[in-house]
């Protein structure tokens, strides 16, 4: 997919801001049903609305080189670049039937356990404030949302959380 960068872009793009930066936004003008777009240094990702899959690929370098000057504020002109979507890093499923949802019934049937047992005779030993554990999953005891992976391995991303791109390159010029 060919992203352009026009002007009216770069005017309106936001510095440090992984959801509003140039890349985002034009993202957002070549394809409407794209949500939750958000770029960094490493990856540019968002989540197709139609088929619930969230998409994560690589920062093409000569992008990384655009954003670092962008929210450095220099001056940027409009240019182009293709993001190669034959080819995501990572692929992941979205919504219901996520890890949110099976987090939900693992509640709901512990739940639902738990007062069947305060009704009957027997007493459980465990604590009625442990979680259950989703089904299946690598990590015994795990009751965290989980996302499934569909495709691809996904890069490492900063530690950081949030809009904010802060990458700790202030110094950083190109």
């Amino acid at each position: 997919m060919e992203i352009k960068i026009t002007q009216d872009i770069l005017d309106f793009a936001e510095k440090a801001n992984s959801s509003h930066c140039m890349i985002a936004e034009a993202i957002r003008v070549k394809n409407p049903q794209l949500g939750y777009i958000s770029v960094d240094l490493a990856t540019i990702r968002y989540t197709n609305r139609k088929t619930r899959l969230r998409y994560t690929y690589l920062t093409p370098r000569s992008v990384q080189n655009r954003i670092v000057q962008f929210d450095q504020g220099i001056c940027q002109e409009p240019f182009s670049f293709n993001l190669h979507t034959h080819k995501p890093a990572f692929v992941t499923k979205m919504g219901r039937g996520s890890g949110a949802e099976h987090k939900r019934k693992a509640m709901r049937a512990a739940k639902k356990k738990q007062q069947s047992s305060a009704k009957s005779p027997k007493s459980s030993a465990k604590s009625p404030t442990t979680k259950p554990a989703i089904k299946g999953h690598h990590n015994k005891g795990y009751t965290g949302v989980s996302p499934i992976v569909v495709g691809g391995v996904t890069p490492p991303r900063s530690a950081s959380p949030g809009l904010t791109r802060a990458f700790g390159l202030k110094d950083l010029s190109l």
